[in-house]
């Protein structure tokens, strides 16, 4: 039986149990042993491998936010560079630059507005939006409660694996 799925082997236990009761020369105590074993040993496996995966997603999860604030810095840095030259070319009274490889300009950027006090602004620049928030977990109490569909919601309670060292 070496070189099983976990589906085969399940399967196969599935159907040995089928035939416990029926007349047959087989052994099936043994036979339900030894696949249950070669099932203990593939699950076991198997959850060992969930566990290095879940070690490695939690490494790249590490990973990813060291290099975010990583990119964070460079784009800093960037923007002080920027500032620098920008601050430099006005102050000679510059626009435009040839600096060897580089044709540098200073150029207007688009318009922008920061809102200071927003009450105090007309109502024809203010757009009214509605929000509905649906709570979910009060849904899902119900449900339960009452064991009733809740008219435009699906509850359902599902069933997920557990491992544990």
């Amino acid at each position: 039986m070496a070189g099983f799925t976990l589906y085969e082997l399940t399967d196969y236990y599935r159907r040995l149990q089928e035939m416990e009761g029926a007349d047959t020369e087989l052994n099936l105590t043994e036979a339900l042993d030894m696949i249950e074993e070669k099932l203990e040993q593939k699950v076991e496996n198997i959850a060992k491998l969930v566990k290095c995966l879940e070690g490695e997603s939690l490494a790249y999860g590490v990973e990813i936010d060291r290099m975010r604030k990583h990119a964070q810095a460079v784009d800093n840095r960037v923007r002080g560079l920027k500032a620098y030259v920008l601050d430099n070319l006005q102050a000679a009274g510059l626009t435009v630059l040839q600096a060897g490889l580089f044709k540098v300009r200073v150029q207007n950027s688009p318009p922008s507005c920061e809102i200071v006090a927003e009450a105090d602004l007309p109502d024809v620049y203010k757009t009214e939006r509605v929000v509905v928030d649906i709570n979910k977990r009060a849904i899902i109490e119900a449900w339960k409660a009452s064991g009733e569909a809740i008219p435009g919601a699906v509850c359902r309670q599902n069933q997920h694996l557990r491992i544990y060292p």
